[in-house]
């Protein structure tokens, strides 16, 4: 297996953030509902969301 490191553009960065955004409101999987984490991640997002 090849493992290789890249950097991430800030599109990329956001664009991962809303998929895991997505993803834990969808309700698929019970363990990541109110997740302290997922809170934060939320929170940080929509503050940068704002921004552009």
């Amino acid at each position: 297996m090849k493992i290789s490191l890249t950097r991430l553009s800030t599109k990329d960065l956001a664009t991962l953030t809303q998929r895991i955004i997505n993803t834990s409101d969808s309700g698929t999987y019970g363990v990541i509902t109110n997740h302290p984490l997922l809170t934060e991640l939320k929170t940080n997002y929509t503050d940068y969301d704002a921004v552009t």
